[in-house]
This record gives structure tokens, sequence and C-alpha cells, in this order.
């Protein structure tokens, strides 16, 4: 699956200078001193420019693309008359969001990226392959990141269900609960792929 679209990253990266340099003259204009020999977007856009692209793709991404993702999603799954389905959504900081649903009647799997958002992509479960769910190790039978994976026409699509900043132990709460989700995802497709359909 193709998590990024370049075109859409660039779009982004014009609209943070865009809006940084807006952010400056806005600053220069309530910040006015006539004793500063520079010009206002000279002063400020060095410091509004990386701060604006700090918040933007490490806070506000994720929430702005998310809901273009979302819209996508739910706007494809109808028009190919996605049935009850299995949905994950990915929008932890640090990562790049993503909606994953599964068809449970039909094996369908549908995917949107946050930095792809306008893209639907879809697969049936008999087209994916090294289906796993598994986790980061780290010392003392830690973890920080948990997720499912899947290769598509040979490409590896890993999408996080649980990820943290500092590692915690794998029999914790929040631990089980992002390995569960990744179990599940993991456990539809291959049901599919094995008898045509998820038995219980």
């Amino acid at each position: 699956m193709k998590k990024y679209s370049f075109v859409f990253i660039l779009i982004q990266i014009v609209a943070v200078i865009l809006v940084s340099w807006l952010i400056a003259m806005g600053l220069g204009f309530l910040v006015r001193n006539d004793n500063i020999p520079v010009s206002s977007l000279t002063l400020w856009l060095p410091i509004s420019l990386p701060l604006f692209a700090l918040l933007y793709f490490f806070g506000l991404s994720n929430l702005i693309t998310g809901m273009i993702a979302k819209k996508t999603m739910e706007e494809n799954c109808e028009e190919q008359h996605f049935g009850k389905s299995f949905t994950h959504i990915n929008k932890d900081l640090g990562t790049v969001g993503t909606i994953l649903k599964i068809d449970e009647e039909t094996g369908r799997l549908a995917y949107v990226s946050y930095q792809n958002p306008f893209n639907f992509q879809m697969a049936n479960a008999d087209e994916l392959t090294d289906v796993i769910s598994s986790y980061k190790r780290g010392p003392l039978d830690t973890t920080r990141y948990i997720y499912f994976q899947f290769r598509y026409k040979g490409k590896r699509t890993r999408v996080p269900t649980y990820t943290t900043g500092n590692n915690i132990i794998v029999t914790s709460g929040v631990a089980r609960e992002g390995i569960a989700k990744a179990d599940r995802l993991r456990d539809i497709i291959l049901g599919f792929q094995k008898t045509g359909g998820i038995t219980e």
C-alpha cells in the first residue's frame, strides 16, 4: 500500500511556509520597533517557520489530514458496499496516521494513509502475504511498538496498533489491548485465506 503522496507532502510544506510567513507578518505588525534595523519578516520568519513546522507535522498534521482520510474511507467503502467491518484507526503522535478497515463478510481490506488521504486502496485477503501481528521487543519483556503487518504486491505495510515513547511491559493493560487489536486484524485476514470466511 502506498503510504505517502509526495504531491500532498509538497502541498503541506508550501502551506506551512505560507502560514509561517503570515504569522511572521502578523508578529511584525503587533511588535513593531523602529529601533530594529531589519524588516519584521526577516526578524520573525526564522522563528515562526521552524516552530509552526514542528507544531504542524508533530501535532496538527494527523488531525487535519485525518479528517480528509476519514471522508475518503467512508465514501469509498459505501461505494464498494462494505458490510460488517472491523476498523482500526492509528493517529498516534510520531507515526503516519492510517485507517484500516476489513470487511468481515468478504475479506476485503481497505487502507487510507493520512499522508496520502485522497487515495483509497483496497485488496482481497487472498492477495496479501506475510500477514502477522507482532511487536518490537525491548529489554525485560517490554515494548514500545505493536503492529499488524502484511505484504501486498511484494510491498510491506505495517500498521501500528499501539505506540509509546517509553517501553512498557507487554502484559500491561494497554499493551495487551494493542496486541489484541493486531491479532484481530491478522486473524480476520488469515481466516479468509484458509477457509474463505471467519470461523468461530
